[in-house]
């Protein structure tokens, strides 16, 4: 028997659900009446109670701007609560019985004027004079799994804008964009990133380039990665480019107008990395075009006579009429972008390409998720507050037995919002998906259980079954490893696992504790899968053994959307070590610059092949001699469009390097801090 509304209102509540078609709220789903207003109130009362803003499925019409506004919030009912980490805004809809769709009214006033566009949904933050915050301090921001529509005779519209950096992201929001200005303006990166978005018309599918309260900014936090982007029918541009950092796009597919590089402000902004995508180009234009280097890696381009058209470069030419696959194809406008293959600098483009048939029709599915994650009130789903698990989130009681009783029992385990201590490890089945609410959910080691006492023996809050078959999911959820003692995930689940959008924190460090030598995240065994914006940013106690990700031995593939090293006192932040087969889209790291400890080597990869690294970017720089990147024998790799952003403290950029990659045969390449090489390879 259902329950009565006022409490199944109230429990919700307490799951961190904050329903819009609820009382006080009552949005109307039928699409009927004007929404406008009771989401915004929905929106900034989420906020404000650390909750998730949720659509069931339906049509909510709308007239004006939503604005998800983050400020900082004083700590509140917990000391442990950061600022504005915990207080974000999440919009999340249902996919269970059809999908929630924001639909903006028919010629809404404001959203007419093309010379001024204006976004739906609005993910900025708002210092109490009115003006806007920087959008590096926009953390954990999601909008989940909704729908836009900017109706008719709305050619200002604009559907997201949404700008943001570590732990925001867009994960499957589709945008119907016909007649308006663009689909998306502004996209994450620096720990977050866009996946499995689309735009349907519109005179831009994305408009990454500084625009209205935010003109004084690039398009874009450092180094960005959109995965799975599907844009058709664009009528300018499919996309217009001017990021801060390299962008990254893979597994897209674009029907429509080429895609344009332009406006960058800094030397280190506005690369592109298109990989494992597919161009069906619409109008005359070159597929890509514009002043910045450009690397292509397979990439099936339809009905282009000219591919790649990249300033002071010879043009990259196609079939008219037919498919080009363009295995490999790197070009750089200057000097400044350097080529390099196999030690050896060239001045001449990289270019492998061959007429073809069509792509493979599974061409882009290693980046597609093959299933969507269940809703929190789907049947069968094990909510681990009700009973028979009956877990208490209050951040004192035991909640182990509950948890994994659940886990156990149920595939699907919902972590509902609350602070879950836990005395052991928490073990997932092979085919487990445990999913919460972003950082609302909560789970934490318990100081003096003994399976965490031990410093020198560290445990996991998380692991998985060493199993290549493992289809495990962890997604949405904040892993809270507070003490030596404890670490956040021993991953050895195989490449069908997937990790999404699972933050890891260790500060505040428990008062005393000595420092950590161990990973915060261990990947071994046949540890792979697909990692969704990981990132840690700490600056608790360390030695010179410490990791924020240790992956070793693995031949799984493994695959980063986004990896996001910051702040460590140790030798190396991420190090990867006789590990073959693994693919990085994205990665930011900061060393000495936004309050990291001191500079360092961010990145250490020893006896290791067959990978992949695209796009580098971020505040960062070396020690003296050093270098951001050590490869050491290491064979069959690619490093594509790698910067970093100037740092005035920093030391000089002439006295340190980008990558220095150390051979078996002893030879030793060091490429100079002073240029961006568009790629660095070795065969």
């Amino acid at each position: 028997m259902p329950l009565p509304l006022v409490l199944a209102v109230a429990t919700a509540a307490s799951y961190g659900i904050l329903d819009v078609t609820k009382p006080p709220y009552n949005a109307d789903p039928s699409g009927k009446a004007d929404s406008t207003k009771a989401i915004q109130k929905a929106v900034k009362d989420a906020r404000d109670g650390r909750m998730i803003v949720y659509f069931p499925a339906g049509t909510y019409r709308v007239s004006d701007t939503i604005i998800a506004n983050q400020q900082n919030h004083d700590r509140r009912d917990n000391p442990l609560l950061g600022r504005r980490d915990d207080f974000p805004c999440v919009l999340w809809g249902c996919t269970r019985g059809g999908r929630a769709r924001i639909v903006l009214a028919d010629h809404a006033p404001g959203f007419q004027d093309p010379a001024n566009p204006k976004p739906v949904i609005y993910f900025i933050s708002f210092r109490e004079d009115g003006t806007v915050d920087n959008p590096n301090i926009s953390f954990n921001q999601m909008i989940i799994s909704l729908d836009v529509d900017l109706g008719e005779g709305n050619p200002g519209a604009i559907g997201v804008d949404h700008q943001g950096a570590q732990g925001s992201v867009a994960e499957d929001v589709h945008v119907r964009a016909h007649g308006a200005f663009a689909g998306f303006r502004g996209v994450s990166g620096s720990g977050g990133s866009f996946s499995h978005i689309s735009v349907r018309g519109g005179r831009y599918g994305l408009y990454l380039a500084g625009l209205g309260l935010q003109k004084a900014f690039s398009g874009s936090q450092p180094s960005p990665v959109i995965s799975y982007l599907t844009l058709v029918g664009q009528t300018e541009a499919s996309i217009l480019a001017a990021t801060r950092g390299p962008l990254t796009l893979v597994g897209a597919l674009i029907e429509g107008p080429g895609i344009r590089l332009e406006g960058a402000r800094n030397p280190f902004d506005g690369a592109l990395n298109l990989v494992d995508s597919v161009i069906r180009l619409r109008g005359a234009g070159p597929a890509i075009s514009g002043n910045r280097p450009v690397y292509l890696s397979n990439v099936y381009v339809h009905d282009a006579r000219e591919i790649a058209r990249i300033d002071n470069a010879p043009p990259l030419g196609g079939r008219p009429k037919g498919w080009t696959h363009v295995i490999e194809y790197a070009a750089s406008p200057s000097v400044l972008y350097p080529i390099w293959v196999n030690g050896a600098r060239r001045s001449e483009p990289l270019v492998q390409v061959k007429p073809s048939g069509p792509p493979p029709e599974d061409f882009r599915r290693a980046h597609q998720w093959q299933e969507p994650l269940a809703n929190w009130d789907d049947p069968g789903v094990a909510n681990v507050k009700e009973p028979p698990y009956s877990a208490k989130g209050d951040g004192v009681s035991d909640d182990t037995e509950a948890i994994q009783r659940a886990l156990e029992q149920k595939r699907d385990v919902f972590l509902p919002k609350g602070i879950y201590c836990i005395s052991r490890p928490l073990r997932l089945r092979a085919d487990s998906r445990l999913f919460g609410l972003g950082v609302h959910s909560k789970i934490v080691p318990k100081a003096d259980s003994p399976a965490f006492a031990d410093p020198t023996k560290p445990s996991p809050l998380l692991a998985t079954p060493n199993a290549a078959e493992a289809t495990c999911v962890a997604a949405f959820f904040q892993l809270w490893c507070r003490i030596p003692g404890a670490y956040a995930m021993h991953w050895r689940a195989g490449s069908n696992s997937m990790v999404r959008n699972v933050r890891t924190k260790l500060s505040p460090w428990e008062k005393g504790a000595g420092p950590a030598s161990h990973p915060v995240i261990l990947i071994e065994g046949y540890g792979g899968g697909r990692w969704y914006n990981a990132l840690m940013h700490e600056k608790f106690p360390q030695t010179n053994s410490h990791r924020h990700v240790l992956v070793r031995g693995t031949r799984q593939a493994l695959a980063f959307y986004m990896l996001n090293p910051e702040h460590s006192r140790a030798d190396h932040m991420v190090e990867f070590d006789d590990v073959r087969n693994f693919n990085i889209y994205g990665l930011k790291s900061e060393t000495l610059g936004a309050g990291g400890p001191r500079e360092l080597t961010p990145v250490l990869i020893r006896r290791s092949g067959a990978f992949r690294i695209f796009g580098h970017g971020g505040n960062a720089s070396a020690p003296p001699g050093q270098a951001l990147y050590r490869l050491e024998d290491c064979s069959d790799f690619v490093l594509a469009n790698f910067s970093y952003q100037f740092f005035p403290q920093a030391t000089e950029p002439s006295r340190w390097y980008l990558v220095e990659d150390s051979t078996a045969l002893g030879e030793t390449i060091r490429t100079p801090a002073t240029e961006f090489f568009t790629v660095y390879k070795r065969k």
